[in-house]
């Protein structure tokens, strides 16, 4: 159905004196554009409240070569045209779209029930070609990062431990060179750097530690390097971010998260909290600033959706809780990502990683930070050129666990 009144406002978005040829032009509301939200929102703001959606009669509406623009963002982040990398149009290496067939490959465009047209005349709008998806694209594998990821975890935790990286690249299926891990592990860093998630930890940061303990009074008389970073000759149990031998840092933004974070793999009945700060300003790595995954629609994200679905999938295996059964296997490709970025990514100086607490409620957060135990100090010490974590006098208090919660003695 399209729209008999040809009234243009000062909304219009076109430049456009021939109304009947404007009326001849598909137009389309929001409700019809899709259920992506981006391409909705594309339609919603073009639409002027005297033109009738071709499709379902409703107003407003605006023109559909909108959507079509909104559209062409999600293929130019997921397809490129063969002829424009060099690829051979042979199908029995890589796969092969017309630009008619893109709609369909792509979720979130046209709702029922006139999905199929809308997805039919925008098809038609897609310049011709042949169209391949940039996964295949062995010079910028953007994509291919998460697949080398999960090769990498397979290697490392069922076939080599200690020689990974002297493994050399090797073709993959079809000819196209798998990624190295050094490599996709340097797209990590920058895809983090990109998206903002590395920031800086002003000084005077608090950082609140705990430790469990056996006895009532054995924390009395612990100064800060007996509540700070382990010493590496005590560090005899693996964490998520750190194997045995290699301690971190480990802390919470609040003495509650830092308690349930500790009592969730510490059986003992008693803990000491103590609050640190930071001395000079840091680097961190912040996955809690990691946006959603976005749409392919989406003109600021979408061509690092990938990366970002990667990163979440990292945030979850950060987040589980110990199986104690299959020991700390679950913890190496975590660690090699955690060592990665404090020691070899040159994006920045990162001296520790946050994510959010899966033991809190308000998903408070969490730090790992790359500070040795000579460099936990009391008030009463002189700061050094290093970063330093200074403790709080008078921060320290005990705890008592008392079930599902804590009571302070």
């Amino acid at each position: 159905m399209e729209s008999d009144n040809h009234i243009v406002n000062d909304e219009w978005p076109y430049d456009d004196e021939d109304l009947d040829g404007l009326s001849r032009v598909k137009l389309i509301c929001e409700g019809c554009a899709g259920t992506d939200p981006h391409l909705q929102d594309a339609v919603a703001r073009a639409t002027s409240p005297n033109y009738a959606c071709s499709y379902c009669g409703f107003h407003p509406a605006a023109p559909i070569d909108v959507l079509i623009r909104a559209f062409m963002v999600g293929v130019h982040h997921t397809f490129d045209r063969a002829d424009d990398v060099g690829m051979p149009l042979d199908e029995e290496l890589v796969t092969l779209f017309r630009g008619d067939e893109l709609p369909y490959h792509l979720d979130g465009l046209g709702s029922d029930p006139y999905g199929w047209n809308v997805s039919d005349d925008v098809g038609r709008r897609v310049p011709e070609g042949v169209y391949i998806l940039k996964s295949w694209k062995s010079r910028e594998p953007t994509e291919e990062y998460a697949l080398t990821w999960s090769r990498f975890r397979q290697q490392i935790m069922h076939r080599t431990r200690f020689v990974f990286w002297a493994v050399q690249r090797k073709a993959g299926s079809g000819g196209v060179d798998q990624m190295s891990v050094a490599a996709a592990l340097d797209a990590i860093g920058r895809s983090l750097r990109e998206l903002g998630a590395i920031r800086t930890l002003p000084p005077g940061t608090s950082m609140y530690r705990v430790r469990g303990h056996d006895a009532t009074d054995e924390s009395k008389s612990w100064a800060a390097r007996d509540l700070g970073t382990n010493r590496p000759e005590l560090s005899v149990n693996a964490s998520r971010m750190s194997p045995a031998g290699i301690p971190l840092f480990y802390a919470a933004e609040d003495v509650e998260t830092a308690l349930a974070e500790v009592a969730r793999t510490d059986p003992r009945e008693y803990f000491t909290s103590g609050r640190f700060a930071t001395t000079k300003a840091i680097d961190i790595v912040d996955l809690s600033a990691i946006p959603s995954v976005p749409s392919p629609f989406d003109p600021e994200l979408g061509g690092a959706r990938h990366e970002i679905e990667f990163l979440h999938e990292l945030i979850g295996e950060l987040r589980q809780p110990v199986d104690h059964q299959r020991g700390h296997l679950d913890y190496i490709p975590t660690q090699v990502f955690s060592e990665y970025m404090l020691h070899v990514f040159d994006g920045a100086d990162v001296k520790g990683i946050a994510w959010n607490s899966v033991a809190s409620l308000e998903g408070r957060l969490c730090f790992a930070v790359n500070i040795a135990h000579e460099n936990c100090i009391g008030e009463e010490e002189a700061s050094t050129s290093e970063p330093q974590l200074r403790l709080a006098n008078g921060s320290l208090a005990t705890h008592q666990r008392r079930t599902n919660e804590f009571r302070t003695l």
